[in-house]
């Protein structure tokens, strides 16, 4: 499995879900990083808690040699000779099952991340998708807002 990034924030907002209330710690909380969070944003408590609200991270994302996909089956092909298998076969269950295919002509390097074009199973917004986050993305900003409905003329 991988990390999925958008190039527009309403990819993101189709997937978030809202913070309804200010939370504040209490013995026994399990989910501490939202109080944490929370006591970060809105120093004056539940009062400054604007309630409906939304998240999302901007990140810097560093792709590096990413392949190309449609249908998350295939690779673009890029040249005449390209081979167009997008993840590596015969990868053993576990960490490499889902694996992307090796760079062509460096063996034993897989491509460093995923790039879904639309025109076939995105019809809006293209997805990035990286592997091994933990060393190819830096998250910037945290960015909180609200919904507005839109304006009828």
């Amino acid at each position: 499995s991988g990390v999925y990034f958008a190039e527009d924030v309403a990819k993101a907002d189709q997937y978030v879900m809202p913070d309804k209330d200010f939370k504040r710690r209490t013995d026994g909380d399990r989910d501490t990083a939202v109080c944490d969070l929370h006591r970060v944003l809105y120093p004056g408590g539940p009062a400054d808690h604007p309630q409906d609200v939304f998240y999302v991270l901007v990140c810097r994302v560093m792709l590096g040699i990413f392949a190309r996909t449609l249908d998350g089956k295939s690779r673009l092909a890029e040249g005449p000779d390209a081979h167009t298998e997008l993840w590596r076969q015969g990868a053993a269950r576990g960490r490499d099952a889902r694996e992307l295919a090796d760079i062509p002509r460096m063996p034993g390097e897989p491509f460093h991340a995923l790039v879904v074009e639309l025109g076939g199973r995105l019809a809006r917004y293209r997805e990035f998708v990286v592997f091994h986050a933990e060393t190819r993305v830096y998250p910037e900003y945290l960015l909180a807002y609200r919904r507005q409905p839109p304006r009828l003329p």
